[in-house]
């Protein structure tokens, strides 16, 4: 028997390309196992309560919920939900994605949100700045204008926008004396 081992030396080959596999093999797994475990710690923005449309998100309206369980679209960095306006109501407990959201130009603390007609013509959509002008009756004289206003739905023939405080409540009375206040387009960002 030890005449026949030594006339068949082990084939370092075989056994070279058996450790690299066996290595390879078990490096992979590893990467699997650290890639799954990641992925169980990483965690999304959900709604902490029921919110309703045109909610500014504040961090007492979130909670974190592991990200295994949600889209791969919802959102997991702060920064992209705190200061957002939600488009429509959202039930306790759902994930939140971009699309739920309206990005604004600066903080809505001091802005006021208000309900106008649109005409149909206008290619206006959630997001857009838009051009409002204030006219008085029987006349073609602008006395108020504002370039910063903000378009966060528009739905039935209506917009919701966003106005500063204090162009808000000009607007308003604009309103409430029957003077005319219009959208004469979109702006640019």
């Amino acid at each position: 028997m030890n005449a026949a081992r030594k006339n068949n030396p082990p084939n370092l080959l075989g056994v070279l390309t058996i450790t690299i596999v066996l290595i390879v093999t078990l490096a992979g797994m590893a990467l699997m196992i650290r890639r799954a475990q990641s992925a169980s710690r990483q965690s999304i923005w959900q709604s902490a309560h029921d919110l309703p449309a045109y909610s500014i998100l504040k961090a007492t309206d979130l909670q974190r919920a592991k990200a295994a369980a949600f889209l791969d679209e919802a959102l997991t960095d702060s920064a992209s939900v705190i200061g957002r306006i939600t488009k429509h109501p959202i039930a306790k407990g759902t994930a939140l994605t971009a699309s739920m959201l309206v990005e604004t130009p600066e903080s809505l603390q001091d802005w006021w949100l208000m309900p106008l007609p649109i005409s149909s013509a206008l290619a206006i959509k959630a997001g857009d700045r838009v051009m409002l002008v204030g006219i008085k009756p029987d006349t073609t004289m602008t006395t108020f204008s504002s370039e910063r206003a903000v378009v966060l739905e528009i739905k039935d023939g209506q917009m919701i926008v966003a106005l500063p405080k204090e162009q808000a409540q000009e607007a308003a009375a604009y309103l409430a004396k029957d003077h005319q206040l219009l959208v004469l387009g979109r702006l640019k960002p």
